[in-house]
């Protein structure tokens, strides 16, 4: 019936993040069996953070980010680590000329998205 309780009940250790419409997040809010709504991150970035960074990855129109981080392109103190520190194709030692994929490695920090209530 409920699938939550038997997700968790069979994996103990998962962790389950829900992705809803911001209009569904405060129903599942107080759900036990869910440990994170990606709703609020779209939310406060929407609100609080690309206002102030224009210089962010900007997704294609229709395109729905889960906001594992917030990539920003200008260099900032507070810093949650870099998504890419070193290219996949550096890592596998391929020999490939991946120039855009070389410069995002350098140039992009990732913003700190916590949830704080309200």
């Amino acid at each position: 019936k409920d699938i939550l309780p038997k997700l968790k009940e069979k994996y103990p250790d998962c962790t389950i993040i829900w992705l809803t419409k911001e209009s569904a997040q405060d129903i599942l809010k107080n759900n036990e069996y869910i440990d994170e709504i990606v709703a609020w991150k779209n939310d406060y970035a929407k609100k609080h953070l690309d206002p102030k960074y224009q210089n962010r990855v900007k997704l294609p129109e229709g395109m729905i980010s889960g906001y594992y981080k917030y990539i920003i392109f200008d260099p900032i103190e507070k810093s949650t680590g870099k998504v890419y520190d070193q290219p996949c194709h550096k890592i596998l030692n391929k020999d490939y000329e991946l120039p855009n994929t070389d410069w995002i490695a350098k140039n992009h920090w990732c913003l700190p998205l916590y949830y704080k209530g309200e």
